[in-house]
């Protein structure tokens, strides 16, 4: 009887461990996925909507980079030829970015690893400029362009640059720009060119 009493116990104890073990290692599991899905602790990958699962702004905007502009086509340039280039971030930063042995690299630290497909969306905004009006004889000033606006700038491999100014922030909401700070000759955009502005630094950081 007592060799029973003992033999249930000892089953007992075996199941309670049993149990045990598979608790620890569901939360092992547990913690593995999380760790799989998210960037370590202190990092933000800036592709991941952690709340939705749903695209990231930037993610829209590098969708929104593929469709086609409205009106004439005014600057165009292939991608391929294009060595560097800069705009003004989200954040006010101007970022600048080269190309060096056929990779992107950020001129302000070069140890960042750069998301280059993100850097293909950018150039399609900066490679193919659009207007669908433009104003002669124009005052810049009265379209909030002058030598002080925000400024995007493309550079082939022979050194000839091209300098967009651009005003995405009017009071009437049309996005106007100017070229080579010639502000005599107006251009309206029909709302593409402004998204550049939206990326910041961290949507071009290679997590």
């Amino acid at each position: 009887m007592e060799a029973l009493f003992k033999s249930k116990k000892l089953k007992i104890a075996l199941l309670i461990l049993a149990l045990i073990i598979i608790c620890f290692l569901g939360i092992i599991y547990r913690i593995y996925q999380v760790n799989s899905t998210n960037p370590p602790l202190g990092l933000k990958n800036p592709d991941d909507d952690p709340v939705t699962g749903n695209p990231s702004h930037a993610e829209k905007l590098d969708k929104k980079s593929t469709d086609k502009d409205k009106g004439d086509q005014i600057i165009f340039m292939e991608k391929d030829e294009v060595y560097s280039f800069s705009f003004p971030d989200s954040n006010g930063i101007v970022l600048g970015f080269e190309k060096i042995d056929g990779k992107w690299i950020y001129s302000d630290d070069t140890d960042f690893e750069i998301n280059q497909d993100r850097i293909d969306s950018i150039l399609n905004y900066l490679c193919d400029i659009h207007c669908v009006e433009y104003i002669e004889d124009a005052n810049g000033e009265d379209y909030g362009l002058d030598q002080n606006s925000k400024t995007f700038t493309i550079q082939d491999s022979a050194g000839d640059t091209i300098i967009v100014s651009i005003n995405n922030d009017s009071e009437d909401g049309k996005i106007y720009y100017a070229l080579n700070y010639d502000f005599s000759t107006i251009y309206v955009n029909g709302g593409k060119l402004g998204n550049v502005c939206e990326y910041a630094i961290q949507d071009l950081i290679q997590l």
